[in-house]
């Protein structure tokens, strides 16, 4: 942090990570304006999104005091809200240093890929079973909305849309421990979904990759729809590999 800023903060001595984490936070949820539980929501979302869309990266360290100060929320809810993202592994309880943004390592990487790609093989083959054409037709419409957000250029609009289109096959196939399994793992997969867009012309390499894979549902070939998952999902893990060695290889960058 510039020192100017520092001496705006009043904190110079703090760790520049930790005060870049709060100051990616949005401001105030206003408790006077929502309930206990809308509160928790609200504040709850600004973190989690904050965390995926690397506005806090990882190893930046977050305290109750600051926390409770940025959103201005209660201790009581801010320790609710870290139980929850300590349970989607956004965040970690470091022996003598506190809270902390976990560190993404190529090893966990290819674990959460190596689960994703067979839960969303299982998911696209629980979908194929069960749905009729209205439900591939309204699938087909999910893709549609995927391809108008990749023309916005804001990344966070293009996962919502992807998380959307996988979401709705989710509901349709009524599988649940899939379902249980992925919404547990949905942030951090959303987190690693930006990272792999990042890559040039991955965005472009995932519309035909999904376009394949909606054209083999509408086929109603389930071998074909599986294989295009794989692709799928093993080409955007690829690309998210790739991009978690650049910023390494450069952390000013990242």
């Amino acid at each position: 942090m510039h020192s100017k800023q520092a001496a705006a903060t009043g904190r110079e001595s703090e760790d520049p990570a930790q005060l870049w984490a709060t100051a990616a936070l949005d401001k105030a949820v206003p408790a006077a304006e929502a309930g206990p539980r809308l509160v928790r929501e609200q504040a709850l979302d600004k973190i989690r999104s904050a965390i995926v869309e690397g506005r806090l990266r990882p190893g930046a360290r977050l305290t109750e005091r600051e926390l409770c100060a940025e959103l201005s929320i209660s201790r009581t809810i801010v320790r609710e809200i870290v139980r929850q993202l300590e349970a989607e592994r956004l965040v970690e309880v470091v022996p003598h240093c506190g809270l902390r943004i976990p560190r993404l390592t190529p090893k966990l990487v290819r674990e959460i890929y190596d689960i994703r790609v067979e839960l969303e093989v299982l998911v696209v083959r629980a979908f194929l079973e069960v749905a009729d054409d209205a439900q591939i037709d309204k699938l087909r419409g999910h893709f549609a909305a995927v391809v108008a957000a990749t023309k916005t250029g804001d990344v966070a609009v293009m996962v919502t849309a992807i998380t959307a289109f996988l979401r709705y096959m989710i509901a349709v196939a009524d599988h649940q421990v899939a379902a249980e399994v992925l919404h547990q793992q949905l942030a951090r997969i959303n987190m690693l979904r930006i990272l792999s867009m990042s890559q040039p012309g991955r965005i472009e390499a995932s519309l035909l990759e999904l376009a394949k894979l909606v054209d083999r549902i509408a086929a109603r070939d389930h071998v074909g729809a599986e294989r295009a998952t794989r692709i799928y999902v093993q080409a955007a893990g690829a690309a998210a590999l790739a991009q978690l060695d650049t910023k390494e290889a450069d952390p000013v960058k990242s």
